[in-house]
């Protein structure tokens, strides 16, 4: 009757654990509201770029518990076209046709909070596809049209303020171009990327899940009743 009784509690217990929340917090998916990029190009220490465009939508997974970003993609519509603030290989004029930033393979995050509602978060690697193209307005050199740059940054520092469903990633580089004829350095495209997101509403499929959740709930109270004296 003993082991009996035992072989039974421990059934009961091992369906309290089956029905028991996990520890870790399912990640939050932010969807896109609005956002920039702040892009700069230089060669070597000559500035040759900088201007704001706007980012195109897509989402962040974040989670607090423990900090971390799970999943992203941010993407870079076309921009207007960007006048140089110095010319580069006989080009003028620079235009950011496409970038897309998503999680590199082995992608990894981890973070801090740092006070208030705002989170330090170390990720990478973030692989980014990208092509741009410029032009001369002396029409000395022919335009270069959709060429393709891409990079993968190995390690970049968020922060994200949960309060205003803010993320900001510093110092991305978007791609490296050799340098052209003319030129001694390559031109080192960079980003400052801030994505502002909203959680959408619950979905039926979220609905059905936290009724499933209840119900799970509602067993292991009946369960814990019935077998309170284990």
């Amino acid at each position: 009757m003993a082991l009996g009784r035992a072989l039974l509690c421990a059934a009961v217990a091992l369906t309290f654990a089956t029905f028991a929340p996990s520890a870790n917090a399912v990640p939050t998916t932010f969807t896109f509201v609005s956002g920039h990029a702040v892009i700069t190009a230089s060669a070597g220490a000559t500035l040759i770029v900088s201007d704001v465009v706007d980012l195109d939508g897509s989402f962040v997974d974040f989670d607090t518990s423990p900090v971390e970003i799970t999943d992203f993609v941010f993407s870079i519509g076309t921009s207007a076209p960007i006048s140089m603030l110095t010319p580069y290989g006989g080009y003028d004029t620079f235009v950011i046709e496409s970038a897309l930033l998503t999680p590199g393979t082995g992608f990894s995050s981890s973070g801090l909070f740092v006070g208030g509602t705002e989170y330090s978060v170390t990720m990478g690697p973030i692989d980014v596809d990208a092509e741009y193209s410029a032009s001369d307005s002396t029409l000395t050199n022919p335009p270069a049209s959709n060429i393709p740059i891409s990079f993968t940054n190995p390690n970049l520092n968020a922060t994200v303020d949960a309060n205003l469903v803010t993320f900001e990633m510093v110092g991305i580089t978007l791609g490296v171009i050799p340098a052209l004829p003319g030129e001694t350095s390559p031109l080192v495209v960079k980003g400052d990327i801030t994505f502002v997101g909203i959680i959408p509403e619950p979905t039926t499929g979220l609905l059905v899940g936290m009724g499933l959740f209840g119900l799970g709930l509602g067993r292991k109270r009946s369960l814990r009743k019935s077998f309170s004296h284990c």
